[in-house]
């Protein structure tokens, strides 16, 4: 008994010859610069937290 499962596509369904034009995409806005100050205060008092809790 074979195990094999034939697929059947719809028709057109990739057809490669018909191409849909891609949507204008906005602009890309240049990424605003985040303060890091806030990520490290937390970063240090998580390790903090941490090496309390484990001793």
């Amino acid at each position: 008994m074979s195990t094999t499962a034939k697929i059947d596509f719809e028709t057109g369904l990739f057809d490669e010859g018909q191409y849909e034009e891609a949507p204008d995409l906005p602009a890309i806005q240049p990424k605003r610069r985040t303060s890091r100050a806030p990520f490290i205060v937390a970063g240090g008092l998580l390790l903090g937290v941490v090496s309390e809790n484990g001793n």
